[in-house]
């Protein structure tokens, strides 16, 4: 039902625009991940767009390292101390993993070395592909394609790594929440 809701929400998206004495900072929120037959962007994002000629992102994507941050995550994100997802999350939610990775199709040994916060999520975006959702149909992409071939500048407010450290930093326990099926 949330999903659906946003969906909802998002065909009728609102822009905020905040005017000041010599620019206009257009305001609003986006959708990571979209299915084909939803991806237009709304009229007041067409027009917020049309506008700016600065892009400031959640997160800075076209400067964004695809290796750096997969060197990031492998180093933050598995147990490189002995223990196994298993060991840190109890019989009874690993094997909920378990049934979940296996109705997904996500081979155990794929899963066993992550922390949680990384299982969760793998999980959940394998989930939002097989529902046909895909971030480049997401608002963030869209408007990063469209503001390097309009050669807009684009900056972000945080790092990919500022974000993961936070769910990185969380104990094991709270981290396991997010395994909660």
């Amino acid at each position: 039902v949330g999903l659906l809701s946003s969906l909802t929400a998002w065909a009728e998206a609102t822009v905020w625009a905040i005017e000041g004495a010599r620019n206009t900072v257009y305001l609003a929120g986006s959708v990571h991940l979209l299915r084909a037959q939803d991806a237009a962007l709304p009229a007041a994002f067409e027009r917020a767009y049309a506008d700016a000629d600065v892009l400031v992102m959640e997160l800075d994507l076209d400067d964004m390292d695809p290796m750096a941050m997969s060197g990031w995550v492998l180093e933050n994100g598995t147990l490189n101390d002995g223990r196994t997802l298993r060991d840190v999350l109890g019989t009874a939610r690993f094997e909920r993993l378990e049934r979940e990775g296996n109705r997904l199709g996500v081979p155990l040994e794929m899963l066993e070395r992550m922390e949680p916060w990384l299982a969760a999520m793998t999980l959940a975006q394998i989930q939002y592909v097989k529902l046909g959702f895909d971030p480049e149909h997401g608002v963030e992409k869209q408007l990063e394609r469209r503001a390097r071939m309009d050669r807009k500048t684009i900056t972000g407010l945080e790092s990919m790594e500022d974000q993961l450290g936070i769910l990185d930093g969380l104990s094991p326990e709270e981290q396991a929440h997010f395994l909660d099926l």
